[in-house]
């Protein structure tokens, strides 16, 4: 792997997973906690689609018509296909068709400014939000993998499920 095709795997794979996490979210039971788990993977989305550059704008018509299930359709064949165009980058060393991923990166974030329009959130919203997540996992302002995996920000470490989550599996493998 060279630096760049390292770099756009890495974007890949976090637009898909924050993608899978952006579903959870929606599907959140308590309104509070969804709308501000919303705010937060949508913060996340941006960073990854903005780590494949910056694109211009594609107006792809009116957000209005949309379903929430819709969305995360077009949301998760696209995250897919940008991950799918990664791997041939990275692994078969295949050349890619920048304009063709700069299309895909367009339409995902039309995707995340429709999925912020039925929440009512701006994009300065989105991006104080990810600010402040990620200025408060990563004190010194600048990548650790420690930092990263410590995710001070949610007072866990990486790969370690909230109490919440923990209890309400053991309540139902008790059952």
């Amino acid at each position: 792997l060279t630096a760049r095709t390292a770099h756009n795997l890495h974007m890949a794979i976090g637009i898909s997973g924050e993608v899978g996490e952006l579903v959870e979210a929606l599907f959140e039971k308590q309104a509070a906690k969804r709308r501000q788990d919303v705010l937060e993977e949508l913060g996340a989305l941006t960073f990854y689609l903005t780590g494949l550059g910056e694109v211009e704008e594609c107006g792809y018509g009116s957000t209005a018509s949309m379903s929430t299930n819709q969305i995360i359709f077009e949301m998760t064949k696209t995250s897919g296909s940008i991950l799918d165009w990664a791997k041939r980058e990275a692994i078969y060393g295949k050349e890619m068709d920048l304009a063709v991923l700069g299309r895909k990166v367009a339409y995902m974030k039309w995707l995340v400014h429709t999925t912020a329009r039925k929440f009512d959130f701006t994009h300065e919203q989105i991006k104080a939000a990810n600010v402040a997540k990620l200025s408060e996992r990563y004190k010194s302002l600048s990548y650790s993998n420690t930092q990263a995996q410590e995710r001070a920000d949610k007072g866990r470490q990486l790969g370690q499920r909230s109490k919440k989550k923990k209890a309400k599996k053991k309540s139902a493998t008790a059952t």
